[in-house]
């Protein structure tokens, strides 16, 4: 009985993590958008580099995600709040292939430090 009971709560709990979006994407809205935290970057030599925002994975351990970001506020992220933790809500601008990296575009920038 007891072992039912421990596998039934493992059960939840693994559950309750996939539900909550515990991979690092952040915190999900109805209207399609979500908040990512992370540091705004310029990863790659020129004529070949891309401005990213790399989130912290769930839980603190092992690499950052680089994010590519695109849209119109990426100029102002690039050149007002690189090498700065940032907050922003965004939405996914496509598919990313692989070995590329996933892309957002950011609707509004919520936060800086």
């Amino acid at each position: 009985m007891r072992i039912n009971s421990f596998l039934l709560a493992v059960l939840a709990l693994c559950l309750a993590m996939t539900s909550c979006g515990a991979s690092g994407d952040g915190v999900r809205k109805d209207d399609g958008t979500f908040l990512l935290t992370g540091t705004v970057g310029v990863v790659g030599n020129e004529p070949f580099s891309r401005l990213v925002l790399s989130v912290a994975p769930a839980g603190g351990s092992g690499p950052p995600a680089d994010h590519a970001v695109k849209g119109p506020l990426a100029e102002e992220l690039r050149s007002r709040h690189q090498g700065r933790v940032v907050t922003v809500e965004c939405r996914r601008c496509g598919e990313s292939a692989p070995g590329r990296f996933p892309c957002i575009e950011p609707v509004r920038i919520v936060g800086a430090e």
